[in-house]
């Protein structure tokens, strides 16, 4: 996958000044005085907004996009249902008791719930916890059933979990042992 580049520019906001005879203060107007957008995020900024608070987001910003996760040591898929009202303390509990693993540690954990449309991934990346909740509008996950079970996965694997495809896959050509000739 390519590296993207993210770069940064100072954003001054202004109240708009467009003569209108509108009663409603530019600082309320509900169009954003500056926006940012990428495949994967969306970030608006609207008038009277305090410039340290849009530099702390922009520097959170950063972080996310220049992550990679396909880095990541270990990547754990949580089988069977996980009660999705679970947050970030919840779901690192849940891994800590139940499945004896480290949080903290270089993984990527996968959660499912009842109806298999939605996943969580909770990551740590150093200085706190990062959570991905997706729902598909489309489809479901082939997510495992087997209750109370962890499985750590492989980058192919993970894909084709990600893509609806059963994680394993018998007609999926595999790595073949190194021979002697």
């Amino acid at each position: 996958m390519p590296q993207q580049k993210l770069t940064i520019v100072p954003v001054t906001l202004h109240t708009e000044n467009n003569n209108s005879s509108s009663s409603v203060p530019a600082e309320l107007s509900s169009k954003p005085a500056c926006m940012i957008k990428t495949a994967a995020a969306e970030i608006a900024f609207f008038n009277g907004v305090e410039e340290h608070v849009i530099q702390a987001i922009m520097r959170e910003f950063e972080t996310l996009v220049k992550h990679d996760y396909t880095d990541v040591k270990n990547i754990y898929i949580i089988c069977g249902k996980t009660d999705m009202r679970k947050g970030i303390d919840g779901l690192a509990t849940l891994i800590q008791d139940s499945f004896e693993l480290d949080p903290y540690g270089d993984s990527i954990f996968l959660f499912a719930g009842w109806k298999k449309d939605r996943y969580k991934c909770l990551y740590f990346d150093g200085d706190g916890f990062a959570m991905l909740y997706k729902r598909l509008d489309n489809g479901k996950l082939q997510w495992p059933k087997d209750e109370q079970a962890v499985r750590n996965l492989s980058q192919k694997e993970l894909r084709w979990l990600l893509e609806g495809l059963s994680i394993q896959q018998p007609k999926a050509i595999q790595p073949s042992p190194k021979g002697t000739f």
